[in-house]
């Protein structure tokens, strides 16, 4: 959500710096006035979130799911991520409905860039409120009930492995 804000306030304070027609007509490619670096706490946040976001859900699938489905729950995490990257593309076409006032043109000078940002910012916002509502009431997995997932081999591995770990602190 942050990341996104910040995209739009970056958009709003840059605002149109380069025209593309200028770089057809002229034989120097022309650069924009805008340094590069104003896209370093985008791409920071962006990829902080990320390694949190990924850490966390990988964790929490793993450690909840029954042993034989943690295959399953972890592939699902990702096919969620997936549904969220084509879920934009109906955004996209929503927000480009109307010809005379697109947000996202194909010069995106002549666009509204940072209005889409603070919409996909507040979609967010409105799917993290939606999962903290019913996340709310979630009760999580002890190691003992994980322990009831297991076969009686599984078990007898289980056990064979925490005596030989015993055993190792002792000598």
């Amino acid at each position: 959500i942050i990341s996104n804000v910040t995209s739009a306030d970056a958009e709003v304070l840059t605002g149109p710096h380069l025209s593309l027609s200028c770089i057809r007509c002229d034989d120097i490619p022309q650069m924009a006035d805008v340094s590069i670096f104003l896209q370093i706490p985008q791409f920071s946040l962006i990829g902080a979130s990320e390694i949190l976001a990924s850490i966390t859900s990988l964790e929490f699938f793993y450690s909840q799911a029954p042993i034989s489905m943690r295959s399953l729950t972890q592939a699902f995490n990702l096919l969620t991520s997936a549904i969220g990257s084509i879920l934009m593309v109906p955004l996209l076409i929503i927000v480009n409905s109307n010809p005379d006032a697109q947000w996202m043109p194909s010069n995106l000078d002549n666009g509204h860039l940072d209005w889409f940002f603070y919409v996909t910012a507040g979609i967010m916002a409105m799917n993290m409120l939606l999962f903290w509502w019913l996340s709310n009431d979630y009760k999580y997995k002890t190691e003992e009930m994980a322990d009831t997932d297991l076969t009686d081999d599984q078990q007898q591995i289980v056990n064979s492995l925490s005596d030989a770990n015993e055993d190792k602190k002792y000598m």
